[in-house]
């Protein structure tokens, strides 16, 4: 299901915010402004377009199966009343210009809806003249208007940005939860639903696209990459970055997964007798395989070469550069006693 799809009776979990948005409509009490942050893949912006199908409904209002014009029009993204912003183009950000297009329009009545609504994904890419646009309209919103803004980072927004919004902070979800919601709702079997819900770290849409992508084949893939890395060193290393880096759909994703891998070599080889410790828990004879040849000191100092890596899926760099310094980097640390 696409995020224009969903309704509020469609979002699974968040029940508290669900009853927190339904009651401020329903008393007309809503903010002019809404905050909704949290990890990637949590549902914020599933949950920023029921909110404003909520408000719109012609029909039943949260009907997880309306088919009003409001509703179905929102979903197809041709409802005049409701505008979504993102970030675009190779520095993926929201130009100030697309915020001049929102400030023109802001002041002027709904066509037909009870809200004019707009919804402004990853807020923090705003480019500073953005914000500072933004922020004058948000200063003194009139009354038809509601944004909604969502983030992964809020520290990176303006503070007075932050301030004019109420806050909406998006939790994980339970494991098990998450795991049924892939066997009931989209029919995968037990071991991809067992495997996403456990590396999905409770995000539902991430949890979606591993269920759904070819995650099982990608990572048996990233195993071979990562054997030949070991058998032949830094001789192999522009060939394992390129490949590395060509399996997942983002340098930011092949990081997470070179991560995830080095942390459970770091789990087996502190508690290997633990039970439930383990994200890839089907791999557990590989893991232990390999575990058993490297140091202790050596996946330490490799999970967090890892880590410090993370903000390199942040920036726009010339691959594979960024991965070739990270497995060069991961190489040096797993040869440490």
């Amino acid at each position: 299901m696409d995020f224009r799809d969903h309704q509020m009776q469609t979002i699974v979990g968040h029940d508290i915010l669900k009853t927190l948005v339904q009651r401020f409509v329903q008393n007309d009490a809503l903010p002019q402004a809404l905050l909704f942050q949290g990890p990637p893949g949590i549902g914020k912006k599933s949950f920023a377009v029921a909110t404003a199908k909520y408000i719109n409904c012609k029909g039943e209002a949260g009907s997880g199966a309306c088919s009003c014009s409001s509703c179905s029009r929102i979903s197809r993204g041709v409802y005049l009343d409701v505008t979504i912003l993102a970030p675009e183009g190779a520095a993926r950000v929201i130009k100030i210009e697309k915020i001049r297009e929102l400030q023109d329009s802001a002041f002027l009545t709904p066509i037909e809806a009870r809200k004019k609504c707009y919804l402004i994904f990853d807020a923090e890419r705003m480019s500073v003249s953005a914000a500072n646009s933004l922020l004058k309209i948000l200063e003194e919103p009139p009354r038809h208007l509601l944004i909604i803004l969502t983030t992964t980072h809020p520290h990176e927004m303006l503070p007075t940005i932050r301030s004019r919004c109420m806050t909406f902070r998006f939790s994980t979800l339970p494991t098990e939860k998450i795991r049924n919601w892939l066997r009931e709702i989209h029919n995968a079997d037990q071991t991809v639903s067992e495997v996403a819900s456990i590396l999905s770290e409770g995000r539902l849409g991430l949890a979606l696209e591993i269920a759904k992508g070819d995650f099982i084949k990608r990572r048996q893939e990233l195993i071979k990459e990562l054997d030949i890395f070991d058998q032949h060193g830094f001789a192999a290393v522009f060939r394992t970055a390129q490949n590395v880096r060509d399996l997942s759909p983002s340098l930011s994703a092949a990081l997470d997964d070179l991560m995830i891998w080095y942390r459970d070599l770091l789990v087996d080889k502190l508690a290997a007798d633990a039970p439930g410790l383990l994200m890839n828990e089907d791999q557990k004879e590989e893991i232990r395989r390999r575990s058993s040849v490297l140091t202790v000191n050596g996946l330490y100092e490799a999970f967090c070469s890892l880590m410090e890596k993370q903000y390199l899926g942040q920036r726009i760099m010339i691959e594979p550069l960024p991965m070739m310094v990270t497995l060069m980097d991961l190489g040096a640390a797993l040869k440490k006693q």
